[in-house]
């Protein structure tokens, strides 16, 4: 199975532009409370005038004369990755919502209908590019994979004889280990074992790994090299997206030659 894995970095931004009458205006998402709030995101026109993530939202406006703002609203990024599922449906029966920020979606069977990789992953930048949403986008044999790959490659293609190797040269910050474990810093105590990179936790034996450092980091190191079927697609403990009762075009406004192409979502 080839899994590809969508990033989306600024979404919540770019979604809240496609809102606004003039989206080239300076901008940015505000977060905190009031009397707190500080700069969560800005468009280009804002950081042309100096305004970063981070900064006081006064301090930002005596930066950029006009900064337009609005509040940082998590379920409309929610809203704009649900959207984004269903027109990944026009590609794949197979699409999950399982990981913050992005999607993922299994493509194999999808290939012989439209192209090889090459081919589709210029028709989804495209599609992308023309909705208006950056992102970063890798294929792997395992969306746990895709999804950690994602975070230091963009158009990346790695097969099942490739992959390991490619894991391994992962930096532990980089790999997906912050939530592994709710009660502890896990990328901090391997950071203190003297451990770098993935590829020293897979030269480790497994048991002493496991007794080391626990169960549930050995599920994940297990999840990023497996490949075949994979069970949170079809296990409804996991959130994998449903095929949409809708099709795409009422779910967001697309552009014309989408809808001369052969996208379209499974009814």
């Amino acid at each position: 199975m080839r899994w590809v894995c969508l990033l989306f970095p600024r979404l919540a931004l770019e979604g809240a532009l496609r809102r606004r009458p003039d989206p080239e205006a300076p901008f940015a998402l505000i977060d905190g409370p009031p009397p707190r709030q500080c700069i969560r995101a800005a468009n280009r026109a804002a950081r042309d005038q100096g305004v970063r993530p981070g900064q006081a939202l006064g301090f930002a406006e005596a930066l950029c004369d006009g900064l337009e703002t609005a509040p940082f609203d998590a379920e409309s990024v929610e809203r704009w990755r649900r959207r984004l599922a269903a027109w990944a449906y026009g590609f794949s029966a197979q699409v999950s919502l399982h990981y913050p920020h992005a999607l993922v979606f299994e493509i194999a069977s999808s290939l012989a209908l439209l192209g090889p990789w090459p081919r589709l992953e210029a028709r989804l930048r495209a599609e992308l590019g023309e909705l208006g949403f950056s992102h970063r986008l890798v294929i792997a044999p395992n969306p746990a994979a895709a999804r950690v790959l994602v975070n230091v490659h963009d158009g990346l293609a790695v097969d099942e004889s490739e992959l390991e190797s490619v894991l391994a040269s992962l930096r532990l910050d980089r790999a997906g280990l912050a939530s592994v474990d709710a009660d502890r810093d896990i990328v901090q105590t391997l950071t203190r074992s003297g451990f770098q990179r993935l590829g020293e936790l897979f030269a480790l034996p497994r048991s002493a790994l496991a007794r080391r450092f626990g169960g549930r980091l050995m599920r994940h190191l297990g999840e990023l090299r497996e490949s075949g079927r994979w069970r949170w697609i079809t296990t409804a403990r996991r959130r994998a997206f449903p095929a949409p009762s809708r099709s795409i075009s009422q779910c967001m406004p697309l552009p014309a030659w989408l809808f001369r192409s052969s996208v379209c979502c499974r009814n």
